[in-house]
């Protein structure tokens, strides 16, 4: 009996551990290399504004923004993302020790939500050289429009007018944070059952220890 009463008390915390598991989801990043890659490297000791624009249809939470990791760099980059029309959003200095993710230096960031509409993320290189390839492969819910670029000496919006989505550089991304453990309608059920489960196995159990 006792053996019994314990396995019916476990059920609740079974329940609630599958249901955590069940929720849990991986991030993932915006912009990838595609498959197969083969790009051509640019310049190093040119400074310059590397950026891509996309668009979105429903809203986004970044919680990283990074650049690709290529032979020879020499020092971290600033990555920014801002609107289609200019306006920095949120921007991160990203050294060389960061974390890599996916052949990404990736630097966590306060999380920003990205509503629908069109964007960009860019990397100011600095003296490092860069690579440009076929069109990234794109993260869930982001479509890829084109790259452009500003030669400057400092971090600015990348305008210079190339705009094709012909190729892309390799290059800025950011990681997009995807829900973590909050229940679907039908899991808030099974939450309010596993509680009812406990209470009631606690009241079975009470009423065995007093016979």
């Amino acid at each position: 009996m006792n053996k019994n009463l314990r396995m019916l008390g476990a059920l609740p915390v079974m329940l609630l551990g599958v249901l955590g598991a069940a929720n849990a989801s991986a991030n993932y990043l915006a912009f990838m290399p595609p498959t197969p890659f083969s790009p051509a490297t640019g310049p190093a000791n040119d400074p310059v504004n590397l950026g891509l624009f996309f668009t979105i249809t429903s809203s986004l939470t970044v919680d990283a923004l990074g650049f690709y990791d290529i032979p020879d760099l020499t020092v971290g980059e600033t990555v920014t993302l801002y609107t289609s029309t200019g306006t920095a959003l949120t921007s991160v200095f990203v050294p060389l020790t960061a974390t890599l993710e996916d052949g990404y230096f990736m630097e966590s960031i306060t999380p920003y939500v990205l509503t629908p509409g069109e964007y960009a993320v860019s990397a100011f290189i600095g003296n490092n050289p860069w690579e440009y390839g076929n069109p990234p492969a794109t993260g869930a819910g982001i479509t890829y429009v084109g790259p452009n670029y500003d030669y400057s000496s400092s971090v600015a919006f990348p305008s210079g007018g190339v705009g094709s989505p012909a190729g892309a550089y390799y290059g800025p991304t950011f990681d997009v944070s995807t829900s973590q453990g909050v229940p679907e309608p039908g899991a808030s059920i099974m939450v309010a059952a596993g509680i009812g489960l406990l209470g009631f196995t606690r009241a079975i159990r009470a009423f065995a220890l007093k016979r």
